[in-house]
């Protein structure tokens, strides 16, 4: 199981036509179908989730949920070294959990 990160900017404005604006909700539900049930959202526009999916194959997901002028990463930080500042409580507890 991967633990990613997702960090994403959803612009005002997008180009006519297709374009939803910011769909946050849509791309919320993108993210939440993504993870094994193990999601972290506690910091706007970022969220970290469990996967089995790897960087490329969530991006892609993801990408169908977002504007032509918004941008998405998605980064893999399995095993990765963390530090983090000032959550408590169910945030802190989530990150020490599934990336410690």
């Amino acid at each position: 199981m991967n633990a990613l990160l997702i960090t994403y900017d959803l612009n005002k404005g997008g180009a006519v036509g297709k374009d939803k604006g910011q769909n946050y909700s849509g791309l919320y539900d993108r993210i939440r179908g993504l993870s094994d049930g193990s999601t972290w959202h506690c910091a706007d526009s970022t969220w970290i989730i469990k996967s089995k999916y790897n960087t490329q194959q969530a991006r892609d997901h993801l990408q169908t949920a977002i504007d032509s002028n918004d941008v998405i990463l998605v980064v893999d930080i399995t095993n990765k070294s963390y530090h983090w500042q000032g959550f408590k409580g169910d945030c802190a507890t989530w990150l020490g959990k599934h990336l410690g």
